[in-house]
């Protein structure tokens, strides 16, 4: 609870006190919000939970979740033989 608090009047006195803040804050919200929609949306539909949880809990600026999207995403689109075949090459 500590570091919530800790946030939020970080925020309050230093991020969001002029007008100028709010042009780099705002768009780093819509970033980050977008790639967590994604990545939590992917992961549930693949019955993920970890991932589902570490992107829950860690935004990280959407670093998590797009590797997690590049990287350990399944996609159930392929079938078994195909897969395969991806790692033969």
């Amino acid at each position: 609870m500590f570091i919530f608090s800790w946030f939020l009047e970080f925020l309050r006195d230093s991020l969001l006190t002029t007008v100028d803040s709010w042009f780099a804050f705002l768009p780093f919200s819509i970033w980050t919000v977008t790639w967590e929609g994604f990545a939590l949306w992917y992961a549930a539909k693949n019955r993920q939970t970890a991932w589902f949880v570490l992107c829950l809990l860690f935004p990280w600026g959407g670093v998590l979740p797009m590797l997690y999207l590049s990287l350990f995403k399944k996609d159930k689109n392929l079938a078994p033989d195909d897969v395969k075949s991806v790692w033969k090459d």
